[in-house]
């Protein structure tokens, strides 16, 4: 976001310019790189302050607003680190933007006095104003900083939510409010929807420098998300994908969401993840979802454009990290059947410090299969993590942990499979459903024949199914014939039939694996002993 505010800047001077305004009552053609300097010169300041907030403790960490001493002692302390490594990065950001903002009013206020820039007057001006800033000053350059590094304080709303967290105790699922909140409005901000933010229109409404650098930001941002939706089209950027999640497992190893890809997706080439910069990566996502949807609309379906805009705009503003857990809280009370045991799951594994859950992860490569709440403690502990079955995908192969550069930077890698196989059924778009959690066994049983599968019964399903299709689509994809059909939309659709069936087949294979010999007479002759239970009161009333 750092990076955006000289662009932003340098398009604020030529509306200035264009509107006419005087020198004092618009922003200047240096203020870029006065910004620049700025907060390159913060930096040094800015590290200092890291420094305090990683040794020193206060009552609250930067974003996380629900932070509290619950563990006391030398434990606590270092337990409690990942929040003091957030706010030590709030620390530096803040005091970056704080001393590039000081700077570049001290230049506006100076040109005030002397026009001429190496003059003596105007030196001393910004040199008097660097000391000693002005309460006008000091008020902007607080809330520059809090504002660009996403720490403003919340309105009615924002504090209306932290109380309901507070008041619930939901912090160990919401630790962050205010800063979604403010990512969410700084991307409504720099996107043609800023008239619907209240702080752009009190811009608006100031005129003069606050005016200019709101319309730049909605410039800058509505050209973000043109080009982001070029993009899209190309298949060089991606959003949410699918509604349909059998699709998007149909594309594990082809496509990433959220993500670049310079090369638009070709065997071998990777796929880089934009959703951790904010806000720009909410509207990229945004931007995608759109493209995505108007790619797919038929004419008969023009009537949906608003209903379609508004879910692509909820994906970009629900697909936020610091808006997962507000996400899962929601989708807990409105379906808890579906979303509830999710729900105790993160509940259970908050209780692990995240100094430990995190080191616990970034040593493990694989991705596991969390069917309990037992399963997701042991997820996050050393030792217990490698006992949990790996997540398989459609093809019976366990799944890896994206890679991240360095192991902590916060942007995720996915290479491009050179599968043949994997290949196709992402051009096919075709849906694979899940490994079930239940399976049917004997004919004629009715319901009596459903039989809930353990973790390890799944776990044979679904590698015992992935292995049978594997070898049916091999073969099939591979063949010689199938290459040469030339690819029209009626070929497709033959293609997609072929495939489907062998999906059918493999799952029908897999069911027969998961359940050994003996489980399976044990299971049948149970079914067997109640349906003739069932019948002898029947016969007795005959």
């Amino acid at each position: 976001f750092q990076f955006m505010r000289p662009v932003v800047d340098a398009l604020g001077v030529g509306i200035g310019m264009l509107r006419g305004a005087d020198v004092g009552d618009r922003m200047v053609a240096m203020e870029p790189v006065t910004r620049v300097i700025g907060m390159l010169q913060g930096v040094k300041d800015g590290l200092k302050a890291a420094g305090a907030a990683l040794r020193v403790e206060g009552d609250e960490l930067g974003k996380v607003e629900s932070y509290r001493h619950a563990i006391g002692g030398n434990i606590g302390y270092w337990i409690r680190l990942p929040y003091r490594i957030m706010s030590a990065g709030d620390a530096l950001t803040t005091t970056m933007y704080r001393r590039g903002e000081q700077m570049t009013l001290a230049m506006r206020e100076a040109m005030k006095v002397s026009t001429d820039m190496n003059s003596r007057e105007y030196k001393l001006e910004v040199e008097r104003l660097m000391e000693n800033p002005s309460p006008e000053m000091q008020k902007e350059i607080d809330a520059a900083g809090l504002r660009f590094s996403f720490n403003a304080p919340a309105g009615d709303a924002g504090r209306a939510a932290q109380q309901f967290v507070r008041q619930w105790h939901l912090e160990w699922a919401v630790p962050f409010i205010r800063t979604p909140l403010n990512i969410t409005e700084e991307m409504i901000r720099m996107s043609p929807f800023a008239p619907l933010a209240g702080a752009w229109r009190d811009a608006i409404r100031k005129g003069g420098v606050e005016r200019d650098r709101a319309l730049a930001e909605m410039a800058l941002g509505s050209g973000i998300a043109a080009l982001a939706m070029s993009y899209a089209f190309a298949g060089q950027i991606t959003g949410f994908g699918s509604p349909d999640p059998g699709k998007r497992r149909g594309k594990e190893g082809i496509e990433q969401k959220y993500s670049i890809n310079p090369d638009g997706g070709k065997p071998g080439s990777s796929w880089y993840s934009y959703q951790r910069f904010q806000p720009v990566g909410t509207l990229i996502g945004m931007a995608a979802d759109i493209a995505a949807v108007w790619d797919h609309l038929t004419p008969e379906e023009s009537d949906k454009i608003p209903k379609m805009l508004a879910m692509a705009f909820a994906n970009a503003i629900t697909s936020q990290t610091f808006l997962q857990g507000i996400a899962m809280v929601s989708n807990a009370m409105s379906e808890p059947d579906r979303f509830g045991p999710k729900l105790a799951q993160q509940l259970a594994a908050s209780t692990v410090p995240n100094v430990i859950g995190q080191t616990t992860m970034l040593f493990d490569p694989m991705q596991r299969e969390i069917t309990s709440v037992l399963d997701a403690v042991k997820a996050r502990i050393p030792g217990l993590r490698q006992t949990i079955p790996q997540k398989i995908d459609y093809l019976g192969e366990g799944m890896e942990k994206r890679e991240r550069p360095l192991g902590f930077f916060p942007v995720e890698v996915t290479k491009v499979s050179e599968d043949k196989v994997r290949q196709e059924v992402a051009r096919l778009d075709i849906s694979i459903a899940k490994t079930p959690k239940i399976t049917h066994i004997g004919k004629g049983t009715g319901k009596m024949g459903d039989v809930d599968l353990t973790p390890e019964e799944r776990d044979r399903f679904a590698k015992a199914s992935g292995e049978y299709l594997t070898q049916y689509l091999s073969g099939l994809i591979n063949n010689p014939m199938y290459e040469q059909v030339t690819k029209s939309r009626a070929a497709d659709e033959i293609k997609r039939k072929m495939i489907r069936m062998g999906i059918a087949k493999s799952h029908q294979y897999g069911a027969m694996m998961a359940l050994d010999g003996e489980r399976r007479a044990e299971l049948l002759q149970g079914i067997n002993e109640k349906m003739v239970a069932d019948l002898v009161p029947i016969q007795g009333s005959e």
